[in-house]
């Protein structure tokens, strides 16, 4: 569902209006600097079909950007050295994982995650 040109793509591209929301503009500016814009790219972890399992497997990584071994979202942590994650799953993994496997991969996202520092202070 985040590979959609309405998701966010507007607003990397400079087509919004904040309209009683100006303040927002400072985190806007915050994550479309130093040549690295976070709304308009496409995310090497955000693929149309991912699910929780295929984001953290080799297998899915795209060899024009990923180095061998890594896995769609280790490379893209490599690529845009992110401070802050934002993980959307469910759509695709009702249709091919149980709840346990769901757990299972959603968990070690957020364990990858933290680990490479995200979300940390």
């Amino acid at each position: 569902m985040t590979q959609n040109p309405f998701f966010l793509i507007p607003i990397g591209q400079d087509d919004y209006d904040l309209g009683d929301y100006q303040d927002l503009q400072t985190v806007i500016d915050n994550f479309s600097r130093d040549g690295l814009n976070s709304f308009d790219r496409e995310s090497q972890a955000a693929a149309g079909g991912f699910n929780t399992a295929s984001v953290i497997d080799s297998l899915w990584a795209n060899p024009e950007f990923c180095q061998a071994g890594e896995t769609p979202l280790s490379c893209e942590v490599r690529v845009m050295q992110p401070s802050i994650a934002l993980i959307m799953f469910g759509t695709n993994d009702v249709f091919y994982l149980d709840e346990a496997s769901f757990d299972l991969f959603l968990r070690s996202i957020v364990v990858e995650t933290i680990r490479d520092g995200i979300c940390r202070s």
